[in-house]
């Protein structure tokens, strides 16, 4: 693999309203490049942002939080488009797709996987997922294996306010499963990890058991 890369997507900017926390980028998006959809399907931002990944990445695995149901799936299929026009098809529509992904859903709450389809035979093996915030505030989370190239990869939206006894809890419940013989070479994580208080970029690392050894 060459490149592995996260983003926040932001809900209000795939929504196209000014609202949340993004609400003053929402704003300027429309200021500078207008409220309507761009041929993509997409507002003007997130269709800048699938243009911009492919500028400057060359990703095989990309994490993706604050996914939304009706648009993230268009995300992906202009990152298909694109891709193609890049190796020359001219023609407005998806003769190879290059990029699959997989999602898991927390109530509204979404997160997404997007991978290159040469690092699979069919799908990842979704180890784990499930949700890390309480009551209203869902968090969601999976965990895949990725089998031809022996990965695990974790994708998560953390909530605010967690200590580093919470994060060390979490970890340990997202790693709560059995291998059985398959082999892992490597563990990615990747995420929106709202660490506020800098615990984790204090410590420098993520302690995670596979079958209760440690890694």
């Amino acid at each position: 693999m060459s490149e592995i890369v996260s983003y926040n997507l932001s809900w209000a900017t795939q929504k196209n309203v000014i609202a949340g926390s993004e609400w003053f980028f929402v704003l300027n998006c429309h200021k500078h490049f207008g409220k309507d959809l761009k041929e993509s399907g997409l507002p003007a931002c997130t269709d800048l942002a699938a243009k911009g990944i492919l500028k400057n990445t060359n990703f095989d695995i990309m994490g993706l939080q604050e996914c939304i149901k009706d648009v993230t799936p268009k995300f992906v299929k202009y990152l298909n488009l694109l891709k193609n026009k890049e190796n020359g098809n001219k023609k407005n529509k998806i003769e190879k797709k290059l990029y699959d992904y997989v999602m898991t859903s927390e109530g509204q709450a979404n997160v997404m996987t997007v991978y290159k389809n040469n690092l699979v035979n069919g799908s990842p093996k979704i180890m784990k997922k499930g949700n890390l915030g309480i009551e209203k505030d869902l968090r969601p989370f999976h965990v895949l294996y990725f089998p031809k190239i022996n990965l695990l990869f974790a994708n998560s939206h953390f909530p605010h306010g967690f200590t580093i006894e919470d994060y060390d809890n979490t970890f340990k419940r997202m790693f709560s499963f059995k291998l059985g013989n398959r082999k892992v070479d490597r563990i990615i994580f990747v995420g929106d990890f709202n660490d506020g208080y800098g615990y984790l970029a204090e410590r420098g690392y993520i302690d995670i058991e596979l079958n209760g050894i440690g890694r």
